[in-house]
């Protein structure tokens, strides 16, 4: 019990922290010196070196968490750029290995939702309240529950790395593209909000906050009703719902305040619904079918998009064209359904 209220409450200290610098900070910043093209590629980069990296990392977490508390607990201190680059690099073996962990759990599903809902919930109230206090208290926090999580370092996980993992390639194809659209609406949200909808810093801020929320709430509920839904149906509503919001972006009928709340749903669903789906349905190749699929999409998601973008200098656009991808996960999941009945 104690294992599963560490590993729940992380999710909530690492995403009320992180999320203030990877998708407000990160992106403010270099608004004004990187073009979207060229904010694509850095975290084409950034995501490049994360992954070389994770095979290492994240089979060796008591040497990962301290070095990551290390990087917190400078970046507190000198609140340096390049620290926020490195804290984002390490990011990701360290996520790798903690979602590896759900694996220690028996309900997956509800683990699952339980622990994004805990940091959706308070990274959107940290949009909304920020200060430099704050940025100290939330850092101080995070650096401590870095530490406490050695008991469960010490535990064994399986984790394995392939290149070529044991999943069919529409399935494969399926995840990719659904994870290339969801890191869009993450990484990209402040640069939409700002080129599309004309919104002001500190609207940005809480129409970030607005979609943790919105993403808080729906993790509850869909960490539930994955536990009662076959796998490939999960995947046919995910990806039926991120097509008719990239479609919904496109025609503009809805404000960027619905927008927000609606994004947060679609990327609620899609973590979820991935731990899910690869958990259930391939428990003995779980570890390495989530490295190749994070890997894959992340890496590919921000150089597809800044190339996009610069064909068509417009993030409806851009965005539309992703999001027709989907058509491919949404014949693939509906192929499945009709082959399980």
């Amino acid at each position: 019990m104690l294992y599963l209220l560490l590993y729940v409450a992380f999710e909530f200290t690492d995403t009320l922290f992180t999320s203030y610098l990877f998708y407000y900070i990160l992106p403010g910043e270099s608004y004004q010196h990187t073009s979207t093209i060229q904010y694509g590629l850095l975290l084409t980069w950034l995501n490049l070196l994360g992954l070389i990296t994770t095979p290492f990392l994240s089979r060796r977490p008591v040497l990962l968490l301290p070095l990551t508390a290390l990087v917190v607990g400078l970046l507190l201190i000198l609140h340096h750029w390049y620290l926020i680059a490195l804290l984002y690099v390490l990011h990701i073996p360290l996520m790798l290995w903690y979602d590896v962990v759900i694996s220690l759990f028996e309900r997956y599903s509800f683990v699952a939702g339980l622990s994004y809902a805990f940091g959706f919930v308070g990274a959107g109230l940290v949009l909304m309240n920020f200060s430099q206090r704050v940025f100290l208290l939330t850092g101080g926090l995070y650096m401590l529950h870095l530490l406490l999580l050695f008991p469960i370092a010490r535990r064994p996980v399986d984790l394995r790395f392939r290149l070529f993992p044991p999943m069919g390639r529409a399935e494969i194809l399926a995840f990719m593209i659904m994870g290339e659209l969801v890191e869009v609406f993450t990484f990209f949200s402040y640069r939409i909000l700002k080129d599309s909808f004309n919104v002001s810093e500190d609207n940005i801020r809480y129409v970030m906050a607005l979609a943790l929320l919105s993403a808080c709430v729906s993790s509850l509920i869909l960490g539930y009703l994955l536990d009662f839904l076959k796998p490939e149906v999960g995947g046919l509503l995910t990806s039926a719902f991120l097509l008719v919001l990239g479609i919904a972006f496109f025609s503009r009928v809805v404000g960027p305040y619905l927008l927000g709340s609606l994004a947060g749903v679609g990327v609620a669903l899609y973590w979820v619904l991935f731990r899910t789906y690869l958990i259930r349905s391939y428990p003995n190749n779980f570890s390495e079918l989530f490295f190749f699929m994070f890997a894959s999409s992340y890496t590919v998601g921000g150089f597809v998009y800044s190339t996009l973008y610069s064909l068509t200098a417009d993030h409806r656009y851009s965005v539309l064209l992703m999001s027709l991808a989907l058509l491919q996960p949404l014949y693939t999941f509906l192929a499945k359904v009709r082959t399980t009945r």
